[in-house]
């Protein structure tokens, strides 16, 4: 016959199985959750280092393209000037 502690050993073992099965579930499910952020923080940074891409473009566009203009208005300057002095 099986005796009240043998059956209690029986409990705790399948107890045992039973908690065991179920943080190896819990810990799967953790990881899946930690890759799944990491891809996405990933996928984020990507997008970050092609925003500042774009704006250290945008700056060096618009540095060359200030430079022009101010060139370009000083040519007109000049020529209005010389316009005004011929039209004297």
């Amino acid at each position: 016959m099986i005796d009240p502690k043998d059956l209690l050993f029986i409990v705790l073992a399948l107890c045992a199985i039973w908690c065991t099965a179920f943080f190896c579930w819990l810990l799967y499910q953790v990881i899946i959750v930690v890759r799944g952020l990491n891809v996405l923080l990933r996928e984020v940074k990507l997008q970050f280092e092609r925003i500042e891409r774009l704006i250290a473009g945008m700056k060096t566009k618009f540095e060359t393209s200030t430079t022009h203009l101010g060139e370009m208005a000083e040519h007109l300057k000049a020529a209005v000037k010389s316009g005004i002095k011929n039209i004297k």
